[in-house]
Order: C-alpha cells, then sequence, then structure tokens
C-alpha cells in the first residue's frame, strides 16, 4: 500500500484546518484519502497528515499544481514536506 506523509509548518492552525477541509474533493479526485491528521505536540504550528494513495502520479500532480499552491498560501502554509511510502 502507498502512503503520502505531509509536513505542514502553519502561521494559524485553525485557518489551515478551515481551508483544508473546503478542499477535500480536490484532495479525493487527486486519489489521496486522508488517514490520519496530527497536530504536532512540541510545535502547534506544525501538522502532520497521511494519506492513502490510489495513483501516485496524480497524487504528485496534486501537490505540484498551481491551485494547491495557492490553497496552502490562503491556509497560511509557510513550508511543507512530503514522502511517498510503501509498507516494507
Amino acid at each position: 500500500m502507498l502512503q503520502l506523509l505531509i509536513r505542514n509548518t502553519v502561521t494559524d492552525p485553525a485557518k489551515w484546518k478551515e481551508v483544508y477541509d473546503a478542499h477535500s474533493e480536490d484532495r479525493s479526485n487527486a486519489g489521496l484519502g486522508q488517514l490520519q491528521i496530527w497536530n504536532d505536540v512540541s510545535d502547534a504550528n506544525t501538522i502532520w497528515g497521511l494519506y492513502s494513495v490510489s495513483d501516485q502520479s496524480r497524487a504528485q500532480e496534486h501537490l505540484d499544481d498551481a491551485k494547491t499552491k495557492m490553497v496552502d498560501d490562503r491556509a497560511g502554509v509557510q513550508s511543507s514536506e512530503y514522502h511517498f511510502l510503501k509498507t516494507a
């Protein structure tokens, strides 16, 4: 099973969540299924997300898409890091 782990550093976690929730259809259309969202206990402005991935190329296109970058800007994302992972 392919999964995607994302770390976002945000300016306002509540604002990020509001914008994030409004774009669930975009993630679904990119073949991403939300498995878990975590707030980092040691840094409230760090959000972690784990997703199932049905199609890596579609998911990558979504991550690289200008619309996704605009959504991230509106959500106050300061930095992101992501990794595609598979079960060992």
